[in-house]
């Protein structure tokens, strides 16, 4: 539940240090708290409680991208999208990559468009790889050097809730807390990076080089793309250990540290 709350921190943090944020996306199948999950992202941010789907064309969801351009952009439903395989030329372009959407038998190809200045939280019932493989796409090993896959049920986001209270209303009940908060953190957290820019920009960038390297050592990670992935997520614990920090969280400075390690 922490980690959708430092992936929606984490884009302007990103744009200071000079870092990248990977994708979050979120798959499981309904009812299993991906849309609550969004909504507490969304609640960073916002007082909205709407949730973009990804529904129309490929050209409509990268216009909602660049609307977020310097925040998150939280996408539900991606299987409703004309084409869902643009999840994938989004993960590519949020870092500047050149994407090709092949066509067809694969022998044609065309240009993705310039870079988006976003981050990605996006959930789907279908896993990442299913996307890949129903749409005929290539550049497996780069999308996931570059997005966390996470299954709410099964990575426990929702296997603890208060004593008698079933999930569903647990679910509920924070949806509108999160509607009835929204947007509360953000100004904050733009003061914090605000004095973070004058005084301690080059420590923090240390200090994300330096979670980086833990994670990588602490989870035995010697894949160079695993360790890829290890370093982009590496953003989310400073952002969170900023605020906690600066009170926006009111949670012990080494719960980021802990919540992302434990995915």
């Amino acid at each position: 539940l922490l980690v959708v709350v430092l992936a929606a921190l984490a884009p302007l943090l990103a744009k200071l240090l000079g870092a990248t944020c990977p994708a979050l996306f979120l798959n499981g199948s309904s009812s299993t708290g991906k849309s609550t999950l969004l909504r507490v992202a969304l609640s960073v941010m916002t007082a909205s409680e709407s949730l973009t789907t990804a529904s129309g064309t490929k050209l409509g969801v990268r216009e909602v991208a660049q609307r977020n351009q310097g925040h998150l952009t939280i996408l539900d439903e991606i299987a409703s999208a004309d084409d869902p395989s643009m999840a994938i030329d989004l993960i590519f372009e949020v870092e500047g990559q050149s994407v090709r959407h092949r066509a067809g038998n694969g022998r044609n190809s065309t240009p993705s468009s310039a870079p988006l200045d976003t981050a990605l939280c996006m959930a789907n019932e279908h896993s990442v790889a299913d996307l890949l493989r129903r749409h005929a796409r290539d550049g497996t090993q780069g999308v996931l050097g570059r997005t966390l896959e996470v299954m709410p049920g099964k990575n426990g986001m929702f296997n603890r809730v208060p004593d008698n209270c079933q999930p569903g209303d647990f679910a509920r009940a924070l949806s509108e807390t999160a509607t009835a908060n929204g947007g509360n953190v953000l100004p904050k957290w733009i003061r914090v990076l605000g004095r973070l820019a004058l005084n301690d920009r080059d420590s923090w960038r240390d200090r994300y080089g330096e979670v980086g390297a833990q994670l990588c050592d602490d989870l035995e990670i010697k894949d160079p793309v695993q360790r890829r992935l290890a370093h982009g997520v590496a953003i989310w614990v400073v952002a969170g250990e900023i605020a906690a920090g600066n009170s926006l969280l009111q949670i012990d400075r080494g719960l980021p540290y802990q919540a992302v390690k434990h995915l």
